[in-house]
């Protein structure tokens, strides 16, 4: 990535290499990575918090914040989702996993930390907004889905808070390819859900 490159342009260059290719067409509504990260900006319901090269977190109310050029070294959105917007872009139905009479739920969407920054401080900075971010929601239940592949174990910050896992899926992508495995996914992805009253 380059210095000129936008937030904008820089979240959706981490979210094809670190995700899926071309991510944001494939599971976003809009299909386009500007408009996506509007959305979540002007919705009092959605979050995007963005981690910048001085590892400072900001929680974006701006859209004016996506055309600025401040390096991106990771970021993640998510907020309140009913069980229809979830079920929308899950690769598995959404009853295989969630009960759908405890939605809407606080939902991490997405946690991604630029390629060459996994494993560093970034981490534990932006994990940190994002439980005090997700909590701020206020709802009874909160969810994620997280990855593991190698060694980025992104699952531990949710079980040591006493999230359960209801499922985990070794062969999760359908029609996308993933951009640590290529066509064939070795990932794991494990599907949490913790309780307010755990929490």
């Amino acid at each position: 990535m380059t210095a000129k490159e936008t937030v904008t342009e820089q979240i959706e260059t981490i979210a094809n290499r670190q995700l899926i290719h071309d991510y944001f067409e494939a599971l976003t509504p809009s299909g386009d990575a500007a408009d996506a990260l509007r959305t979540r900006i002007e919705r009092d319901d959605r979050y995007l918090l963005v981690c910048d090269g001085d590892e400072q977190v900001h929680e974006v109310d701006s859209v004016d914040y996506l055309s600025r050029t401040d390096e991106v070294l990771g970021f993640s959105f998510g907020g309140s989702y009913t069980a229809d917007e979830m079920d929308s872009y899950m690769d598995v139905p959404l009853e295989e996993v969630y009960d759908r009479a405890t939605f809407p739920v606080a939902n991490l969407r997405n946690y991604t930390i630029r390629g060459d920054k996994q494993e560093t401080h970034v981490n534990t900075v932006l994990t940190r907004k994002i439980i005090r971010t997700l909590f701020g929601f206020d709802h009874d239940v909160y969810v994620a889905v997280l990855r593991e592949s190698g060694d980025i174990a992104t699952k531990s910050f949710v079980e040591t808070m006493g999230a359960e896992r209801l499922a985990e899926y070794t062969d999760f992508f359908d029609d996308h390819t993933c951009s640590l495995c290529g066509p064939v996914c070795d990932c794991t992805f494990s599907f949490y859900k913790l309780e307010a009253e755990s929490a």
